[in-house]
């Protein structure tokens, strides 16, 4: 059985969100891909601090490779909310429908073998939160959309098929793999990529980073030199130019 590689990213202690409010609600039933109504659930991890504004909303997607284990709560989400909730933003961290094991995700007959479901999931949350704004005191004209690995890949499909208002899209070492996404009405975007990536290899990013200078999209490639999947190690590296986006995007 081929390895997941964010096994080692498996949250260890809640203690992760000290100095963050994490609640969670139920945003969606789904069916699962045995067949049965499944409850999917969203995180949102919010400033201890109180703000008169709305804030605004950064939606964050796990990675995982679509499969078991991976969830809303991979130890890389918090050590990105502690950054965007210093900075004033509100993460969001959707779950969504995974496959038992790879053997599984091989068997299925999507061809996307998991980003369409998941995306349907994300496009949920989405809704859920235009819909609850005012209870949780969320900006819904400013909405980001990032995506690991898996979660990136699941954000190429959302923004290709769903027509959601979202500001900005940030891929973190996601890069499509098999086909070409249109990525004309694509937001803003920001590409993060280790060369030495494993598991999505540094070379997908060439021909999507040319699909967005053809489409007219402003985007950013992030090239983080010998840098592996899910590059946690370079965190300090990359979040300057992740809230520098931010910044400039969602204003």
């Amino acid at each position: 059985m081929a390895v997941n590689p964010e096994l080692e990213f498996k949250l260890k202690s809640l203690a992760t969100y000290d100095g963050m409010r994490l609640d969670e609600y139920s945003f969606v039933y789904m069916e699962n891909y045995k067949g049965e109504q499944q409850e999917y659930k969203l995180d949102v991890i919010a400033p201890l601090e109180k703000s008169e504004a709305p804030r605004p909303v950064v939606i964050f997607v796990h990675g995982g490779g679509f499969t078991q284990p991976c969830d809303k709560r991979q130890a890389y989400i918090p050590m990105f909310a502690h950054h965007l909730t210093k900075a004033g933003y509100v993460g969001i961290s959707p779950d969504y429908p995974i496959f038992d094991d790879p053997e599984q995700r091989a068997a299925y007959a999507g061809a996307d073998r998991g980003a369409a479901r998941a995306a349907e999931a994300v496009h949920m949350a989405y809704l859920y939160i235009q819909q609850n704004a005012d209870a949780l005191h969320l900006d819904t004209d400013r909405i980001a959309l990032f995506g690991g690995s898996a979660g990136g890949m699941t954000g190429f499909y959302m923004l290709e098929h769903y027509s959601d208002k979202i500001r900005m899209f940030g891929n973190c070492w996601g890069a499509p793999r098999g086909y070409m996404p249109d990525v004309t009405k694509f937001p803003p975007t920001l590409s993060i990529h280790g060369t030495a990536d494993q598991a999505v290899p540094y070379e997908l990013e060439a021909p999507i980073q040319a699909a967005f200078e053809a489409a007219g999209v402003d985007h950013e490639l992030l090239t983080l030199e010998g840098a592996p999947h899910t590059p946690l190690m370079h965190l300090d590296d990359f979040i300057p130019t992740v809230l520098a986006w931010l910044e400039k995007t969602m204003k």
